[in-house]
């Protein structure tokens, strides 16, 4: 695997990280169905592998793993620099990983703590403003994003 050869500390996934395949029953069943694929996948690397859920994801990963884990809500420290997750994005398609803006603002304020001048935050959802059209004239960033 690539990870291995180029001797990488981590691997950062910053959601969407499931489909929706068919033969499923639901797109719940195909996503856990593709969860537990993914996490199999993952843990074969031996590499360790942090990850946010997106606005596309109706599961969590759920992995037991200790080479793959959330980095929802906690600081992970990587050689030199620290990573702090944040899932949610603001709602506009129905997701499991959305939450309104008010909601996200109050989490990334209790985030604060965690950041550092190195701390690299690994968000799913943009900055309003920054790469976040949605359909039309529609902006999907969250305006809660420059606190930090």
């Amino acid at each position: 695997m690539v990870a291995r050869e180029q001797r990488v500390q981590a691997i950062v996934l910053a959601g969407d990280l499931l489909g929706c395949p068919d033969g499923f029953d639901t797109p719940q069943q195909a996503q856990e169905h593709e969860a537990r694929i993914l996490v199999e996948f993952l843990e074969g690397t031996q590499v360790p592998v942090f990850y946010i859920m997106g606005n596309d994801d109706l599961v969590e990963l759920n992995s037991h793993s200790k080479w793959v884990q959330s980095l929802q809500g906690r600081r992970v420290q990587i050689g030199h620099f620290a990573f702090v997750g944040y899932q949610y994005s603001i709602p506009f398609m129905g997701g499991t990983f959305e939450k309104p803006e008010s909601g996200i603002e109050s989490d990334l304020i209790d985030l604060v703590e965690l950041l550092d001048a190195e701390t690299v935050v690994v968000t799913h959802s943009p900055v309003v403003g920054v790469l976040d059209p949605g359909f039309g004239e529609t902006q999907i960033g969250s305006r809660s994003s420059p606190h930090f």
